[in-house]
């Protein structure tokens, strides 16, 4: 039986983006600094701002009062970028806690630190790539031909990101509707969705766009 080989490139935590609440600047700056205060503290849960609202009632808040509170945080967790590092999402600590997870489960991983851009995909190297909320720049045809010749013939790409249904400026690197189809037009899509659902990372329900490719 042949190895396989799998590339995950760096996994980005995202939330899903909601209407736009007007508040007050100060205001709007104190409860995101309470907010990044109890992220950075509580454990890690599949549904941070589900556990965020159970805290803000526990706190006393109505759940009127709590799902404003939420509401407002929901797209300055969009325009803003201090709260990603706490998931150690590009550190070094995410790759100790990949080592240890994998000396546990008695594979064998090697992780390495670097950005898409810098990172040496290789040719004819890879059975799997995942793409789960990356920031890598698939509307990029050069970035989607470098990824096609990573593979080997058969792998596949697996990816998941959200899709920006609204109006306005991209946030995240969100995809338009039907447009990933596009971007890997070279490859064969052996599985495609978009939907509304809790992202791989957990999260509240989120539009999504989920694909398998297999390079032919």
């Amino acid at each position: 039986m042949r190895h396989v080989r799998v590339l995950v490139v760096a996994v980005i935590v995202l939330a899903s983006f909601g209407g736009l609440v007007a508040q007050s600047g100060p205001d709007k700056e104190a409860s995101w600094g309470a907010f990044i205060a109890w992220f950075k503290a509580a454990p890690r849960a599949r549904n941070p701002l589900a556990a965020y609202t159970g805290k803000l009632q526990g706190d006393g808040k109505t759940e009127a009062q709590a799902k404003q509170e939420i509401a407002l945080l929901m797209p300055l967790l969009a325009e803003r970028s201090d709260w990603i590092g706490v998931y150690f999402d590009i550190s070094e600590q995410a790759l100790v806690l990949s080592r240890a997870n994998a000396q546990k489960a008695g594979v064998r991983v090697n992780a390495v630190n670097a950005s898409y851009d810098s990172f040496d995909f290789g040719s004819n190297k890879w059975d799997l790539i995942v793409l789960a909320f990356a920031w890598a720049p698939v509307t990029d045809p050069a970035f989607v031909e470098r990824l096609r010749t990573s593979l080997r013939p058969g792998g596949r790409i697996v990816f998941e990101h959200t899709i920006q249904n609204s109006p306005g400026p991209r946030v995240t690197k969100a995809l338009m509707p039907n447009e990933l189809r596009g971007c890997f037009s070279t490859f064969t899509i052996a599985s495609y969705e978009e939907t509304v659902d809790l992202g791989d990372w957990g999260g509240p329900g989120t539009s999504l766009v989920r694909m398998v490719a297999v390079k032919q």
